[in-house]
């Protein structure tokens, strides 16, 4: 429910979350439709919950990630 721009705002949100839930992806699959790749892997750590498995939604722009959204 938050919205991160630019590559210095996305470092820091994944550090904190790194350093608060401690946690590990384990990519299960993915798949690509144009644009949008998606990738559901299973993240474990210390949160409630845990395992879970979490949908990454990539779209792409020129080769770059030019929005990310996680969700289960």
């Amino acid at each position: 429910a938050r919205t991160h721009v630019g590559p210095v705002a996305v470092q820091a949100w994944m550090q904190a979350a790194k350093a608060r839930y401690q946690h590990v992806a384990e990519p299960l699959r993915w798949q690509r439709e144009g644009q949008v790749v998606t990738v559901v892997a299973r993240v474990s750590g210390c949160f409630p919950g845990s395992p879970l498995e979490l949908a990454h939604v990539f779209e792409l722009s020129d080769g770059l990630i030019r929005s990310l959204e996680i969700h289960p």
